[in-house]
């Protein structure tokens, strides 16, 4: 079976005020935030990009805890 859930696109989103911007390094990822938004309790989205492999991006707030 197939994964079925939100997909992406390589690059800056047409619409970026739906998007939330996260550098790490130099990467930068544009989550769309109705994603985000589901995943306020655990703060980790899992993604798969093509060729390169499956991620887990964890949300912080930039402070130690």
């Amino acid at each position: 079976m197939a994964f079925e859930g939100p997909s992406g696109s390589m690059g800056k989103p047409e619409n970026a005020d739906d998007y939330t911007r996260f550098i790490v390094g130099n990467i930068t990822f544009y989550v769309e935030n109705r994603i985000l938004e589901k995943c306020e309790e655990d703060k980790k989205i899992t993604f798969y990009v093509e060729e390169y492999g499956r991620f887990e991006l964890e949300i912080s707030d930039g402070t130690n805890s």
